[in-house]
């Protein structure tokens, strides 16, 4: 049996944490003091204020995904990455989640950096396909995992865009999946309001350096599985 043969055994009963940071990026340590916290607090009351008038300004350190994911924790918020920057209400569609089910919702994520990510990846002229996860392990506290890989000929032509993050309220989501390491996938069956939104560029995406490129011709488990000797390269 060939390496790749072989997790996919492994997989059959799901990712294991020690799986997952074999396979994938941890997420960055937070070090935030309690200054950030208390100035993250005082933009997210502002920005609730401003609503969708048009894009927050988010425009000193720490990094934009602190914030969001501070808001993720602190706040109970979810995020929808997108090209879109004007999107008044987010409608459900016609999609799958991540265990390729058919479902007809909204799609958001409890994380900040994987919902930035869909926020930068240019649709408009995107050929192939995107693989990328954030898988979370139970514990205390949790852990973070990612994968991103798009088409190896599109990342050649590093065909990145400015996107916009809007800030869900959780109320009407759902979790696609509960496992004990699940991925950060959530549903809403009905029309969702965004709170605000910010303006994601390709330079607030921390692991912009780490996207992996793959052939559309190779399996999912190929692509897992050479991810971390990729992006090394």
């Amino acid at each position: 049996m060939n390496e790749v043969a072989a997790l996919q055994t492994e997989l059959e009963h799901g990712f294991t944490p020690a799986l997952a940071a074999r396979l994938f990026l941890a997420a960055p340590q937070s070090r935030l003091d309690a200054d950030a916290r208390r100035s993250f607090d005082a933009h997210f009351e502002r920005a609730v204020a401003f609503g969708l008038q048009s894009h927050y300004d988010f425009a000193q350190p720490p990094a934009l995904f602190e914030f969001m994911r501070y808001l993720s924790e602190s706040r109970q918020l979810l995020w929808h990455g997108s090209n879109h920057a004007d999107l008044g209400e987010l409608a459900p569609r016609d999609q799958f989640d991540f265990n390729d089910s058919p479902v007809r919702a909204v799609f958001a994520s409890g994380d900040a950096i994987w919902s930035m990510f869909f926020a930068i990846v240019r649709r408009a002229g995107f050929f192939g396909s995107i693989r990328n996860a954030c898988l979370v392990a139970r514990g205390q506290p949790e852990r973070r995992y990612y994968f991103f890989s798009v088409n190896s000929a599109w990342l050649a032509q590093n065909l990145w865009a400015t996107g916009t993050a809007y800030a869900l309220p959780r109320d009407t989501f759902r979790p696609t999946d509960t496992s004990d390491v699940r991925f950060d996938e959530y549903v809403s069956e009905v029309a969702v309001k965004p709170l605000f939104k910010l303006t994601v560029s390709p330079a607030d995406f921390p692991f912009l350096a780490q996207v992996a490129g793959h052939d559309e011709r190779e399996s999912i488990y190929d692509s897992w599985f050479h991810y971390k000797k990729r992006i090394s390269q």
